[in-house]
């Protein structure tokens, strides 16, 4: 397993935002890239992971962009005790060989390092953050 004990505060720290500067605003924060230890199928893997089932629990819109490269825009779905108690947008660009995650402003850290375990348990996956390249 390849995913940081820290995982959270570094998701924390690439969430993208959007400061308000003088004259408008700009884009902070930047993706974060989960390696396949194995290349999977874009569209199989995307249809995986797109269900409210456990391990995924994600609603998601998926979108071929290119023959293997594929998009999806989904809401991870925080359960406790079996009940809906919330949701968090992010989106994820997919390759057969990597998979890069994009955190939104009000997307829960702590809901999307569950989401990147559990991928881990499944595909097996090295994560690689921007101040690591």
């Amino acid at each position: 397993m390849s995913v940081p004990s820290d995982v959270e505060s570094k998701i924390e720290a690439t969430r993208i935002t959007y400061p308000e500067r003088e004259h408008g605003v700009t884009i902070s924060g930047s993706p974060f890239v989960c390696e396949f230890h194995d290349p999977v199928s874009p569209k199989e893997f995307c249809g995986t992971i797109t269900t409210v089932d456990d391990p995924w629990r994600m609603f998601g819109v998926r979108t071929q962009l290119s023959e293997e490269y594929w998009k999806v825009v989904g809401n991870l779905f925080h359960v406790e005790n079996d009940e809906l108690v919330g949701v968090s947008q992010f989106s994820i660009e997919v390759a057969p060989e990597w998979m890069r995650v994009y955190v939104k402003n009000e997307c829960s850290a702590e809901r999307v390092a569950e989401f990147v375990r559990a991928l881990d348990n499944e595909y097996g996956i090295e994560t690689k953050f921007p101040s690591e390249d």
